[in-house]
């Protein structure tokens, strides 16, 4: 009962004609794996492609990372606006638009063959679909202070006997 008939529907979707759960998976729904995505260029950029952002070959310089970018986790993913590692969408509906039409609009270096396999290809999600989709991944934001106070705070001690962290 935690989550609405959309949510279930958008968790069903998640899994499977999405295809969401390839890269976001686990505890905290994320591979942590560098993946091209070929998301648009917005912004200044870095340094080893002036006014582009190469992405991981910022830090290897090398050419082969050029444009990987690390699966963030989705925990909270509707309290962290704008999307993606340049912040060139500003809705959760636009990443899984993007997602929906094979990563595009992409940006114009990258090509189909540099692109993660599992995003190559459109996935035929309707408009209440990617709703149902942006509505689940809303389910993963924390009601942090929601809950009962005493659940949050910080123990005088604690069974090991190890002095609690934070206290």
């Amino acid at each position: 009962n935690a989550l609405s008939t959309v949510q279930k529907k958008g968790l069903e979707l998640f899994y499977t004609k999405a295809k969401c759960s390839s890269c976001h998976d686990g505890a905290m729904l994320s591979s942590f794996q560098f993946v091209v995505q070929g998301v648009p260029q917005e912004g200044a950029g870095k340094d080893v492609l002036p006014g582009d952002d190469a992405g991981r070959e910022e830090k290897t310089l090398n050419q082969a990372d050029r444009y990987m970018f690390r699966t963030p986790t989705l925990r909270n993913v509707d309290l962290t606006p704008p999307y993606m590692h340049d912040g060139v969408f500003g809705t959760l509906e636009e990443v899984v638009r993007f997602y929906n039409d094979g990563a595009n609009p992409r940006h114009p270096a990258v090509t189909n063959a540099m692109l993660a396999p599992v995003l190559r290809d459109t996935l035929g999600l309707t408009d209440a679909e990617i709703l149902a989709i942006v509505d689940f991944m809303k389910a993963f934001t924390d009601p942090g202070t929601a809950l009962d106070p005493s659940l949050l705070a910080v123990p005088q001690r604690v069974p090991s006997g190890l002095p609690p962290v934070f206290g």
